[in-house]
């Protein structure tokens, strides 16, 4: 049987995303929120229309090497954190089709 669904959400994870997850062709439903893990060469994250809902997780803007987040096509409220003011390699911020409302943060692209 091959893994499908995995979810990880509300641990104490710690460390490096294990490559083997990002090719994995039976894996459709990861989640791994609120924890610590990590992955320092991530320079792409695409997760357009998944169907996310609530706020933006603050954590992608604490990932400095992200150039390209894509978060379109989902269910997104609230504001942009400030935190995505962090993102100085931004080169693409996707977040068309959500309902995004508030200011836009003061340090983006810079």
């Amino acid at each position: 049987m091959k893994l499908a669904v995995l979810q990880l959400d509300a641990n104490h994870l710690t460390g490096l995303l294990p490559q083997n997850l990002c090719h994995s062709s039976s894996l459709q439903n990861f989640t791994a929120n609120r924890n610590r893990l990590r992955s320092p060469q991530l320079s792409t994250l695409r997760i357009a229309g998944n169907k996310i809902s609530g706020g933006i997780p603050t954590e992608i803007g604490n990932s400095i090497q992200v150039y390209v987040p894509d978060l379109s096509f989902n269910r997104l409220v609230e504001k942009l954190p400030k935190e995505f003011g962090k993102l100085t390699s931004l080169l693409a911020l996707m977040l068309n089709g959500n309902q995004i409302s508030g200011d836009i943060p003061q340090d983006l692209g810079s």
